[in-house]
């Protein structure tokens, strides 16, 4: 039996979003067009209606051409969220207890799965996002063209053009869900996972916390005090990157002016940001 078809699709994963709640588990929820922030559960959050829908491999229907749609993609990054949930739960109590004791030795409390696990994650937070589905509509263009060029078209002329263009903007589509769901492949520079380490940058102050951001990562253009690169935060406390070294992880802690750079990137190009308090998501909003 074929499982039934998820509509609503998270392109910030529920788990790491609770990571963001406040005791009571809401999240203050900013939308940066009208500056309002309000309190809603993950669940509400950084969600939308088949995003990640294909009809790459649908078939027509017998008297219509209302063809059936697939989520193999949404159900691909939801497996990719079973193995990176408690590896990153891990990561974020293994750096607190380090933190405390003022160690900075992560390989002793990390598996190398569990490491792949997470770099993984930020690797797919480059690619599932809506700002990265709509650029992918437009590298996809020759593969949906392909795509198109090989339909036979015949059949369809007895439909409405509206009909026959509402099939061939599902294939384009499929083809841009394909194009950004496509892994490291699709991140720029190229980036190679078993060549990458990865960072984490922690901070013990009370006052100096991550958001979330609809964009999914924080790029930093390159800077002279290495503080660059590609940075998904996983807690209010902690962000992971990925650097070029054969160690890895590392741990950086109190990373002076990372934090604030982060937070100004991720709301600069994000339309939802959320964060563990209302003032903070105010403020980043207020400065994006």
């Amino acid at each position: 039996m074929r499982p039934e078809r998820r509509k609503r699709h998270h392109y910030i994963p529920v788990f790491l979003q609770k990571h963001f709640c406040d005791a009571d588990g809401m999240l203050w929820y900013g939308i940066r067009d009208t500056q309002v922030v309000r309190r809603v559960p993950p669940q509400h959050a950084f969600v939308e209606k088949g995003l990640y829908t294909s009809y790459e491999e649908a078939r027509e229907r017998a008297n219509d051409i209302a063809y059936e749609p697939d989520d193999r993609y949404e159900r691909k990054f939801a497996e990719l969220e079973s193995r990176a949930a408690p590896a990153i739960g891990k990561l974020i109590a293994v750096t607190r207890q380090l933190i405390d004791s003022g160690d900075t030795d992560l390989l002793g409390g990390m598996s190398s799965a569990e490491i792949t696990a997470c770099k993984q994650l930020l690797i797919s937070s480059m690619n599932r996002t809506p700002d990265a589905i709509n650029s992918a509509i437009v590298r996809s263009r020759p593969e949906s063209s392909e795509a198109i060029s090989k339909l036979d078209l015949q059949p369809l002329r007895r439909f409405p053009k509206a009909v026959q263009d509402t099939l061939l903007q599902r294939l384009e589509r499929s083809a841009a869900v394909h194009v950004a769901s496509s892994s490291h492949r699709d991140v720029p520079r190229g980036v190679n996972l078993d060549e990458c380490g990865l960072v984490v940058a922690a901070y013990s102050s009370p006052s100096r916390r991550f958001i979330l951001g609809s964009c999914g990562v924080a790029v930093l253009p390159v800077a002279e005090d290495d503080l660059d690169g590609d940075w998904l935060p996983i807690s209010p406390d902690q962000a992971i990157g990925l650097y070029d070294d054969s160690a890895n992880i590392r741990l950086f802690k109190d990373w002076e002016g990372l934090r604030c750079r982060i937070n100004e990137a991720l709301a600069k190009r994000s339309r939802f940001i959320a964060g563990t308090s209302r003032g903070l998501v105010k403020r980043t909003l207020q400065r994006g």
